[in-house]
C-alpha cells in the first residue's frame, strides 16, 4: 500500500489539508479516508476530520482500502496472535467448543463463519487443532481447504506446552511425572500397571508460583495422549482446578485451569512457527500469597 507524506503549509482542519493533498473535490472521500484510519498527524492516527492541524505538522496519508475498512467495522472475534496467507492463529476462550455441537450455542467454527459472512469475504477458515471446550489457549485455522489435512497432521505432531493451575503444594517443585493410563468406558483416563492396554504418558513440569493451596505449573508433555495433562496431574494428587471429570475439589476460576500457551509446528510450506501467550491473569491471581 502506497503512502503520501506532506507537511502542512498553514494551520487548517485535517479535512481541508487531506482534500488538498489528495486533490479531492468531494468531502465524503476525505472524511472516509480520515474516519477509516488512513491518516496520521505527526505519526499519530487521527480519525476526526475537524481536528486542527498546525503549520509545520506532518501528515501521512495511505490509499483508501475498502477491505481494511470492512475489517475494522467487523473485527475478528478472537485475539489474534498471527495472520498469514496460510493460517490465522488466535486465542480460544475457555468453555467454548471448537466445532459446532448440533447447532447449539457458540463455537469457534460458527463465530469464524459468521465473521467471514459479515466481512463479505469469499475466503474460508478451517480449524486445524482441536482444543477441548474447557481449555483456553492457542488455536489455528488454515485458509486453504487443500492444506487442511496436512495442517491437521502437523498440528497433531506439534510441540504443545501448557499452563496448569493445580491444587496443593507440588513437591518437588520441578520434575517429571510418568505413568501408564487406560481409557475407561466413560472416556476417562485412569492409571493402571503397565500392560497391553496401557498407554504411557510423560509430563515434564516446572512450578512457577504457588501459595500452598494452588500451584501454577508450566507443563511440557513428551507424549501425545489426549487428556494426559488432566489425568496425570490428577493421578499425581494435584488435579487441575475446575476439573470435575478428574476429581478436582477446587474451582476458584469457574473454569478449567488449563491453558495452551505455546505451540511449535512447521507449516505445509516448511515454515517453522512458534506461537506463545502470557499466563492468563486469573491464574496469577489464584497463586498470590495468602
Amino acid at each position: 500500500m502506497s503512502s503520501r507524506k506532506v507537511q502542512a503549509e498553514r494551520s487548517a482542519s485535517l479535512l481541508e489539508l487531506v482534500m488538498k493533498a489528495m486533490g479531492y473535490t468531494s468531502n465524503t472521500k476525505g472524511r472516509n479516508l480520515i474516519k477509516g484510519g488512513f491518516v496520521k498527524v505527526n505519526g499519530k492516527l487521527v480519525r476526526i476530520p475537524g481536528q486542527p492541524v498546525e503549520e509545520g505538522d506532518f501528515l501521512s496519508i495511505e490509499e483508501y482500502d475498502r477491505s481494511r475498512v470492512r475489517e475494522q467495522q467487523h473485527p475478528f472475534p478472537f485475539e489474534v496472535l498471527a495472520d498469514t496467507k496460510e493460517y490465522v492463529a488466535f486465542i480460544k476462550p475457555a468453555g467454548m467448543p471448537m466445532l459446532d455441537d448440533r447447532g447449539k450455542g457458540k463455537s469457534v467454527q460458527r463465530l469464524l463463519r459468521s465473521y467471514l459472512e459479515r466481512l463479505g469475504s469469499e475466503e474460508d477458515l478451517f480449524v486445524v487443532n482441536k482444543l477441548d471446550p474447557p481449555c483456553s489457549g492457542i488455536a489455528v485455522a488454515c485458509k486453504d481447504v487443500r492444506q487442511r489435512a496436512e495442517f491437521e497432521e502437523r498440528l497433531f505432531e506439534a510441540r504443545h506446552r501448557w499452563y496448569a493451575l493445580v491444587q496443593g503444594r507440588v513437591q518437588p517443585v520441578d520434575g517429571t511425572w510418568t505413568m501408564h493410563l487406560r481409557r475407561n468406558k466413560d472416556g476417562v483416563l485412569i492409571p493402571i500397571p503397565s500392560g497391553n492396554d496401557a498407554k504411557e504418558a510423560t509430563l515434564k513440569y516446572r512450578t512457577l508460583n504457588g501459595n500452598g493451596q494452588f500451584a501454577l505449573l508450566k507443563v511440557d508433555p513428551e507424549t501425545s495422549l489426549r487428556h494426559q495433562e488432566r489425568a496425570v496431574c490428577a493421578a499425581s494428587r494435584h488435579p487441575i482446578v475446575g476439573d470435575r471429570r478428574y476429581h478436582a475439589k477446587e474451582d476458584p476460576l469457574k473454569r478449567l485451569g488449563l491453558h495452551l500457551f505455546s505451540l511449535e509446528f512447521t507449516t505445509p510450506k516448511g515454515q517453522p512457527v512458534t506461537l506463545k501467550t502470557p499466563v492468563p491473569r486469573v491464574f496469577l491471581t489464584c497463586v498470590k500469597g495468602r
